[in-house]
């Protein structure tokens, strides 16, 4: 049974969406406005049936383009506004004699903590083998509402090399010109970036604005954003992955990989799933070659920016990326978030959340089998889409498995699979024509 619907699937995730921001946010006038102007427009001139925008300025486009106007104004309402208030709260509120200001509270603590790690490398520090309990760090007491003795990002730094060496041109551009540096106008950066990548990957006009508003209006996405949590970073070089991939730039695209590697932990969980794709993609007579130089050019970037921090201090790197996370230092971060943790402290089966645990085993006894399924359905319905949804839904069952699961996590999740699903009608065709 076929149901055509009276608007477009955007509008009925605006509808959706918008209202759940215009309540929490309380910016209720534009996001109203730019909505009920978009609705009359798609009532006006429907866009769903156009498979491509023409190629001539006419109507058309001049419809898609005050809808994408529109989307963009819905977007800056409830992403940009929001987090330029609060930079610009920093900028003119004056810190207290000990350093305290009250912008720290709309500032994550990961944010924060990545500024004073940013500033200590352009002066020859390592951050990985520095403490923060001296820094603006002080002023945060506790995690998620559990106390803690003390708080063990005073000793820990746990992003990896990339954040650090893409902000420093930033801090040194921005404090060269006298402007205080905010770690979240990067990641807003990114932001943009991200959403002027979306409409990229489709043709049909209600496509591309489906997809951004979709995927980059997801309130677990816009409030990470907003606060200063850095998940946008790797979903936009994991998109541009597979964008390059979609356009058969294979080589780019294990290049962007290998840099979003070095960026965050969570873009390791997407490689295997990416090996898998390129595996059925490639033509078997070309498979050897292509393959060699892809891993060589996805390598680049991991050498380039994790291996000095590792010879710069072996151990303290070590500890801070690999140990820390997993909960086996002398000053854990306690177990929160959606996890399997919280099930497991509740129950008393972990008498604090700040005890170590060996989550590996669930990791190993149950992550694996998953894994071995993902790979079995993926191998049978390959494509871009498919891959994004086995990796977001491996993704989470790690995360489910670990120590934490906070709530970006899961939206860098949401936001993965959210992509796949709508990416994998597009992407059907991509193994029908191997690469040439």
């Amino acid at each position: 049974m076929n149901i055509k619907l009276p608007v477009s699937l955007d509008v009925l995730v605006l509808l959706l969406l918008v209202p759940a921001f215009m309540i929490e946010q309380g910016q209720s006038f534009l996001l109203s406005v730019a909505l009920l102007l978009y609705i009359g427009i798609e009532l006006a001139y429907p866009l769903s049936d156009y498979k491509e925008l023409p190629q001539t300025f006419d109507k058309t486009r001049l419809t898609f383009l005050l809808r994408l106007l529109l989307l963009f104004i819905i977007l800056f309402a409830a992403t940009g506004l929001p987090l330029f208030e609060n930079v610009i709260f920093r900028v003119l509120t004056k810190p207290e004699p000990n350093g305290y200001t009250p912008a720290y509270l709309d500032l994550h603590d990961g944010a924060l903590q990545m500024e004073i790690a940013v500033a200590a490398l352009s002066e020859g520090v390592n951050p990985y083998a520095m403490r923060f309990d001296n820094t603006p760090m002080k002023f945060h007491t506790m995690i998620g509402g559990i106390e803690v003795p003390e708080m063990p990002y005073f000793h820990y730094f746990a992003y990896l090399p990339g954040y650090l060496i893409l902000s420093t041109p930033f801090y040194q551009l921005m404090t060269q010109s006298g402007l205080l540096y905010d770690q979240r106008l990067i990641y807003f950066l990114f932001y943009l970036l991200f959403i002027f990548l979306l409409p990229l990957f489709v043709k049909a006009p209600v496509h591309k604005l489906l997809l951004i508003s979709a995927v980059a209006l997801n309130p677990k996405l816009v409030n990470p954003v907003i606060t200063g949590m850095n998940d946008i970073v790797v979903i936009f070089f994991l998109g541009l992955t597979c964008y390059l991939t979609m356009k058969k730039r294979l080589l780019w695209a294990a290049l962007f990989l290998g840099l979003a590697c070095t960026v965050k932990q969570s873009a390791w969980f997407f490689v295997p799933f990416y090996a898998l794709l390129v595996w059925q993609m490639i033509p078997i007579e070309q498979r050897k070659n292509t393959l060699i130089k892809m891993v060589c050019v996805m390598a680049i970037f991991p050498i380039l920016f994790l291996v000095p921090f590792f010879l710069w201090d072996p151990n303290a790197f070590v500890t801070d990326i690999f140990s820390y996370p997993a909960g086996n230092v002398a000053f854990n971060y306690p177990i929160r978030g959606y996890s399997i943790g919280v099930i497991l402290v509740g129950f008393g089966f972990i008498e604090s959340p700040l005890d170590s645990f060996p989550f590996w085993i669930f990791q190993l006894v149950i992550g694996v089998p998953i894994l071995i399924l993902l790979f079995k359905y993926q191998w049978q319905r390959n494509n871009i889409g498919i891959m994004l949804i086995c990796a977001g839904f491996f993704t989470f069952a790690f995360g489910f498995l670990s120590r934490f699961f906070q709530e970006n996590y899961l939206g860098y999740v949401a936001v993965i699979i959210t992509l796949g699903i709508l990416l994998t009608p597009v992407t059907e065709k991509l193994f029908q024509e191997k690469i040439e």
